[in-house]
């Protein structure tokens, strides 16, 4: 309600008491004079203070943009089209610890629970070791709680780990797809001549399609100086591998090409051991000369 006159004056002699009761009635009651408002109040500019202290005002300097002021630091800028938080942050929750703010400039950071959780830029999204979620009951994620070290979860385990964290890592494999009626293909990538190891867990064999491609496979090399052979007549040698067992499969091969006529095997004899057959097919008594044989087994399982 609007400040009320003390005196209507007509034809009577001003007093200097009721010019002082009219300005006393002005001075006490200055807020009642512009309340409510019958047209517009103009800052022109100025600010409009809030606190005792003076400096948590709000302002439009600027043409078309109002400025907050808290503690005298420029916290609010608003225009007709955007609102600048002015590296202040926005809380979400009563304890003060869940918020966004730009840390630096462009960068924004969400804090969760007094952590700061994700780190936006103009290019990147850093999660911070923090679980990404994929499904509803959440026991499908990605995350990387190891440096590094990337963990696929589905159904609460970890399905697949690509692990990273080696010494100067330059090799890799890249999955590829492919067009109708072509074989999609796993590549390895990086240094020149990479192969691709798989490596069973346990007594656990590779396969391919159901068919088991290879087990643990043990390796080993000797020089065999093979003796001198009648025409289909043999020779043999003993060679140790450890691991192999009977039944195994095995492979060999020479240091030197045995074209000549010859042809050689290799078997598992016993726990550890490797028995080597050489034939000679060459029409007459011959034996070819020393060299390095290597042997390399299959585990059956």
């Amino acid at each position: 309600m609007a400040l009320p006159r003390i005196v209507t004056w007509a034809k009577q002699t001003l007093t200097f008491q009721a010019l002082n009761a009219e300005f006393d009635n002005i001075l006490n009651q200055s807020l009642a004079l512009i309340s409510p408002l019958t047209g517009d109040l103009d800052c022109n500019g100025n600010s409009l203070i809030m606190d005792a202290d003076g400096d948590t005002s709000i302002s439009a300097a600027t043409d078309d943009q109002i400025s907050f002021t808290v503690a005298s630091v420029a916290s609010y800028a608003m225009s007709a089209t955007s609102l600048q938080m002015l590296s202040t942050r926005i809380d979400f929750d009563a304890d003060l610890d869940t918020s966004i703010r730009a840390s630096a400039d462009d960068t924004l950071v969400i804090e969760v629970g007094g952590v700061d959780t994700y780190t936006i830029t103009a290019t990147s999204f850093d999660f911070n070791g923090v679980e990404l979620i994929l499904d509803a009951d959440a026991d499908s994620s990605i995350t990387v709680d190891t440096d590094d070290v990337m963990h696929l979860r589905l159904q609460g385990f970890d399905a697949f780990i690509f692990d990273g964290d080696v010494a100067s890592p330059v090799n890799g494999f890249t999955f590829t797809s492919s067009a109708a009626g072509v074989a999609p293909q796993i590549i390895a990538q990086g240094a020149t001549d990479v192969g691709i190891n798989l490596v069973p867990k346990g007594t656990g064999t590779v396969q391919i399609d159901g068919e088991i491609l290879a087990g643990t496979v043990y390796n080993n090399s000797k020089v065999w100086a093979v003796s001198s052979m009648a025409d289909g007549a043999s020779d043999t040698d003993t060679m140790t591998v450890t691991g192999a067992a009977l039944g195994d499969f095995c492979l060999i091969s020479c240091s030197i090409s045995l074209a000549g006529g010859y042809t050689l095997t290799a078997d598992v004899t016993s726990t550890d051991t490797v028995t080597m057959t050489i034939v000679n097919h060459t029409g007459i008594t011959a034996n070819p000369a020393s060299a390095t044989y290597y042997v390399r087994v299959f585990s059956r399982v």
